[in-house]
């Protein structure tokens, strides 16, 4: 999963092995997601790592939490999903499925703060986006090919410099054509053969 998240983005990726191991990377790091399997054995589950990170506040508000589980009973789920998180990932799950995931609740999350004229919510996740765009402008190779590295990194350039406008301008469709410009971008990749 750690790979998927950097494919698509993300640099800095933690892993936890266990409940303690991820009270203690969220006191060393200033999580945008967390994702926790719902089975993490050592007595306590997803729902009771996500019920303790927010009464300690060891997470930011605006933190996106999402469950992950093999687990398909009713119960189960229910359970889950009555401590509230931002999302719930049934396994078994591709990295396409990750994307679109992750891409509705950071879209939630923004238009939700847009909504409620959140200045500083809409200012950290407009940050975020661009961090992500900038994350995959970095990681443009021209030598596999100098021309779609090129029009990339033009394209990438456009869609952070229509962020800023979006922000400044309060302007929600400017961040939906970014979105929609994403999601071309990611098709395309998702359309080419892996070794390719």
């Amino acid at each position: 999963m750690a790979k998927a998240l950097k494919r698509i983005g993300f640099h800095n990726v933690q892993l936890a092995h266990n409940p303690r191991e991820a009270l203690k990377a969220a006191d060393e790091f200033n999580f945008d997601i967390v994702f926790s399997d719902y089975n993490m054995g050592d007595g306590k589950n997803g729902q009771q790592l996500l019920q303790e990170l927010r009464h300690f506040k060891k997470v930011r508000y605006d933190c996106i939490f999402i469950m992950i589980s093999a687990e398909t009973s009713r119960e189960v789920v229910l359970g889950a999903i009555e401590s509230e998180p931002e999302g719930y990932i049934a396994k078994p799950f591709n990295e396409a499925m990750l994307h679109r995931k992750i891409d509705r609740l950071m879209d939630k999350q923004a238009q939700a703060a847009y909504t409620a004229n959140n200045i500083e919510q809409k200012g950290l996740l407009i940050g975020k986006a661009i961090s992500i765009i900038a994350g995959l402008q970095s990681s443009l190779d021209p030598a596999q090919s100098e021309e779609v590295s090129g029009n990339l990194d033009k394209l990438y350039d456009y869609m952070q410099r229509r962020l800023l406008e979006a922000n400044l301008h309060n302007d929600m469709t400017m961040v939906a054509e970014v979105a929609d410009l994403l999601e071309t971008v990611k098709s395309g990749w998702d359309a080419i053969e892996p070794g390719h």
